[in-house]
């Protein structure tokens, strides 16, 4: 999962992201990283090899705002086989 910076006179640090099921957390990549000028370590990577087809999944970032709120971007999944 990327987290992109795109626009804003604030980035985000960012601190980890989950796929959670419910209340259980199901994998998490936790490290410090930027989404913002000069952004650096704004991937993380998710394990969902044992996915139920059936339950629901939720992704969720743990992220905090620097200086302000005038930040705007996006997320990416992206899909390794």
């Amino acid at each position: 999962m990327e987290w992109v910076y795109r626009r804003g006179s604030h980035g985000v640090r960012l601190a980890a992201t989950r796929l959670m099921r419910g209340d259980q957390v199901v994998s998490e990549d936790r490290h410090a990283g930027w989404a913002g000028a000069g952004t650096r370590d704004n991937v993380y990577r998710i394990n969902a090899t044992a996915i139920d087809p059936a339950a629901e999944y939720e992704l969720v970032g743990e992220l905090s705002s620097h200086g302000g709120t005038d930040s705007h971007g996006e997320v990416w999944l992206l899909i390794e086989e």
